[in-house]
């Protein structure tokens, strides 16, 4: 009679196991589908980055102030003018610096890049949430 006590006792604790695997076996399925969510999104703002880069090449396609520029050095430029913008400037009087461009380019160019500037640091803190998201997933 004892052996049957322990071995109800064994049988409950089976099942109990067996219902926390499954659960967790759940959990591990929906972090997965998170994860997965959560790269597709990293992907598509990234995309979409890319596609507001080239916009911004096109719009100024048939600006003077674009000589040697491209929409994958946009991130580049926008590098320069957050340094610029610090303090440090280590390209000197380049074809895109201001003093090389007349007023109303200067005010363009600047208010376009500070728009997109903007943006970008808008898609990055939202990137770094995501990626935040990730790795605690």
């Amino acid at each position: 009679e004892m052996l049957m006590v322990k071995n109800k006792q064994l049988e409950s604790k089976l099942a109990e196991a067996k219902r926390a695997a499954d659960a967790a076996q759940e959990q591990v399925l929906v972090l997965k589908q998170q994860l997965d969510d959560v790269e597709r999104k990293s992907l598509e703002q990234g995309a979409l980055v890319a596609k507001l880069e080239e916009q911004v090449y096109q719009s100024n396609a048939g600006s003077k102030d674009t000589r040697g520029f491209s929409a994958v050095h946009l991130s580049a430029l926008l590098e320069n003018e957050d340094e610029e913008q610090g303090g440090s400037h280590a390209h000197g009087d380049s074809p895109l610096s201001p003093s090389r461009r007349s007023a109303p380019q200067q005010e363009a160019s600047n208010s376009m890049v500070a728009a997109v500037a903007e943006q970008r640091d808008r898609f990055r803190s939202a990137n770094a949430a995501l990626e935040a998201e990730n790795a605690a997933l």
